[in-house]
């Protein structure tokens, strides 16, 4: 008897295990993280959320194959992790999955890791996209330009601030190191530059971000919600989701026709990092004498003097065959990107769909720094 009921105790577990891989395998998850507590844009982002929460493309509460999820950290309020859906009758539900407690901090690596745990916990998933919004700049701090850096700062952060802390994108990549997505959504400024990508190649299969500054109403728009949540079809429903975005840029007042979105394929990056690295080392002498004044700059509000296109600079000191070499590369990575002529009146010439690290400024802090990013290190760009 008791072996009777060991092999049948054995055969539930793997056919529990079966169905639980079978769920995971089926599932797609959105995951909204939004830290913007004390940081200015916490009525853009519930702006956002009315809308999709109004938008009336969220999956339906007994659709347990769809899942939309949102990690809000509002003023005044506790931060929390939620469900959104809507009823058979169409109605918002919002489903409070957990409360994490007063004076929690988003934008630190435990709480990032704790909250996408607790998402995994109770909705298991191997399709996950998830969306960051908050303040970002590149691999430069978020509240401060290059020039004010001072040399006892050991780190430069890109994320952030919100409640004072900021983030690396090392670190932040460090936060997602147990979890892979389909997809990331930088919801955030100058996050569609070749280092941070780089930084996220092997934690994500594609990412979503802009060259410049996102105005403050966000990327993330309801017409986006069925798009990112259709697993089966991921690169031409991430374009779909790009392309929704951009069709609100240019329709939507708040926006001031202003708007740059790229779609980057990480596992090509590697082959394009190869293909830099050799111009690079072939081209010390044109580096050096780059002028900056001849190559696309990406501005907004802020100007943080030295991210300017990768695709523009390389084609200003390579050769012909070079840079036709390195197109092909290139054009592999950014699979879908789409610019408005001028960004808050700043013209946009050439859009690569990636920025890069341009050290016109001769600044040995920031040098210092950027010869330790993942993209330096694979390419060589500062020696």
């Amino acid at each position: 008897m008791r072996r009777i009921l060991f092999l049948l105790t054995i055969l539930f577990l793997a056919v529990s295990c079966e169905f639980d891989d079978k769920i995971k395998e089926q599932r797609s998850v959105v995951l909204i993280y939004a830290a913007c507590h004390n940081n200015g844009l916490s009525s853009y982002i519930s702006r956002q959320l009315e809308e999709i929460q109004d938008g009336g493309t969220l999956p339906e509460s007994s659709d347990n194959k769809n899942i939309f999820l949102v990690y809000s950290h509002m003023p005044g309020s506790d931060p929390v992790l939620s469900r959104y859906s809507i009823d058979r009758n169409g109605n918002f539900v919002n489903s409070i999955i957990k409360t994490y407690p007063a004076g929690t901090v988003s934008l630190r690596t435990q709480q990032i890791n704790a909250v996408l745990n607790d998402a995994q916990n109770a909705f298991p998933s191997k399709h996950v996209v998830l969306s960051m919004s908050t303040h970002g700049s590149s691999f430069l701090p978020a509240t401060k330009s290059a020039q004010s850096l001072k040399a006892e700062i050991p780190m430069v952060e890109s994320l952030g601030p919100d409640d004072n802390v900021e983030i690396n994108i090392d670190d932040f990549a460090k936060s997602l190191a147990f979890f892979h997505f389909d997809c990331i959504m930088m919801d955030c400024c100058y996050m569609a530059g070749v280092e941070p990508c780089y930084e996220l190649k092997n934690i994500t299969d594609y990412i979503i971000g802009s060259t410049t500054e996102v105005m403050a109403n966000g990327m993330f728009i309801s017409s986006m919600v069925p798009h990112l949540l259709d697993k089966d079809h991921r690169e031409t429903s991430l374009t779909e989701a790009c392309k929704a975005f951009m069709s609100r840029v240019r329709t939507d007042k708040a926006y001031s026709s202003s708007g740059l979105v790229s779609l980057i394929k990480t596992s090509q990056m590697p082959a394009l990092a190869e293909t830099s690295k050799r111009i690079f080392s072939a081209h010390r002498t044109e580096i050096s004498r780059i002028n900056p004044a001849k190559i696309q700059k990406y501005l907004g509000l802020i100007d943080y003097r030295c991210l300017y296109d990768l695709g523009d600079f390389v084609e200003n000191i390579s050769s012909e065959e070079e840079f036709s070499a390195f197109q092909t590369a290139l054009d592999r990575v950014v699979i879908f990107k789409d610019a408005t002529p001028q960004f808050l009146g700043h013209t946009v010439k050439k859009h690569s769909g990636l920025s890069v690290y341009l050290p016109e400024s001769r600044d040995a802090n920031v040098d210092q720094y950027y010869r330790t990013t993942a993209w330096n290190m694979a390419t060589g760009l500062v020696e």
